[in-house]
């Protein structure tokens, strides 16, 4: 017995058809062979939908977060604790200057720039100083990404 797929338009066997107790003939209007492409990009659009979700969410919430360390910094609480980093590390407050002004003069690119030296997938959000805080070492750094740099440091 044959049947005519809805989907190609091709004549196949009837084995090459799902069953199905709700149509007339018990089998399934599209063949296998449509039905499992149609799924299997119904799955790949369904996959990339959740995926740009998932960045839009984490986007949202890094700018929350953003926005609620800026109010933060600028309550007498925040200047207090932020001064007291300052006193507490002198060396990282010069090397992070350092790296500041060899962005700011060309020596060194824009972080947002690059991708992330440790694994490779995500956009670098950080400079990492992989070899210290000596004087030496103020820009020689490797850019990471925010989980990597929590894994690193």
């Amino acid at each position: 017995m044959n049947k005519k797929c809805a989907k190609c338009g091709e004549t196949k066997y009837i084995d090459e058809f799902s069953r199905d107790g709700s149509r007339k003939d018990g089998h399934d209007p599209y063949c296998k062979k449509c039905k499992k492409e149609y799924h299997d990009n119904r799955r790949k659009e369904c996959h990339e939908y959740m995926l740009k979700a998932e960045a839009e969410r984490r986007k949202n919430r890094r700018e929350k977060i953003l926005i609620e360390n800026r109010m933060y910094s600028k309550t007498s609480k925040g200047k207090e604790t932020r001064n007291r980093y300052y006193e507490n590390n002198p060396q990282k407050r010069a090397a992070r200057n350092a790296v500041s002004v060899a962005v700011r003069s060309g020596k060194l690119p824009k972080v947002k720039t690059l991708i992330c030296s440790i694994c490779n997938i995500r956009q670098a959000e950080h400079y990492h100083h992989h070899r210290g805080y000596d004087k030496d070492y103020w820009v020689d750094v490797v850019p990471v990404c925010i989980i990597c740099h929590k894994d690193v440091g």
